[in-house]
């Protein structure tokens, strides 16, 4: 693990009041440094940390805006430790809830976990539209059930001599 340091970095504001990093004052910073001969090992770390920062940043600018102290981290760079790790502790230190996935990969490959929960609590929370599904049909699933829920083998289905 190679020390590295913040380096400068730009936060600018957009349309609708939010923020967003602009990275080309870090990627000079890095160029001319790599130019003078810095060690590669050193340039990666001042980069990770600067992105730990600027995050910190702009997660502080959503909490004095909003209030809200819960920050969900996802996306593949979370499997990054470094940046996982220093995101965390500076956004603990700024006495916010650090939300990480714990059963899951925070990148892509999860977003069909996601689609598949969204439509199963849609599923639950509307009555079955199905072609004859009669006005009083009772939900498929409830809350507290999934159809992803793995309970054993299928019951024998009765039409099919089973």
């Amino acid at each position: 693990d190679h020390p590295g340091s913040v380096l400068p970095f730009c936060l600018t504001g957009v349309a609708g009041g939010v923020r967003e990093l602009d990275p080309l004052p870090l990627l000079v910073t890095l160029g001319e440094r790599a130019a003078a001969g810095e060690a590669v090992e050193s340039l990666a770390a001042s980069f990770h940390d600067t992105i730990v920062h600027a995050t910190a940043e702009l997660v502080r600018h959503a909490v004095d805006e909003t209030g809200c102290r819960i920050v969900a981290l996802g996306g593949g760079c979370f499997q990054n430790a470094r940046l996982l790790s220093g995101l965390r502790r500076r956004l603990e230190s700024m006495e916010c809830i650090v939300l990480v996935p714990r059963l899951l990969s925070p990148n892509d490959g999860a977003i069909s976990y996601g689609q598949a929960a969204v439509a199963v609590a849609r599923m639950a929370a509307a009555p079955s539209r199905a072609v004859g599904a009669d006005e009083t049909a009772e939900p498929r699933f409830t809350r507290h059930e999934s159809p992803f829920a793995v309970a054993g083998p299928p019951a024998p289905d009765a039409s099919h001599g089973g």
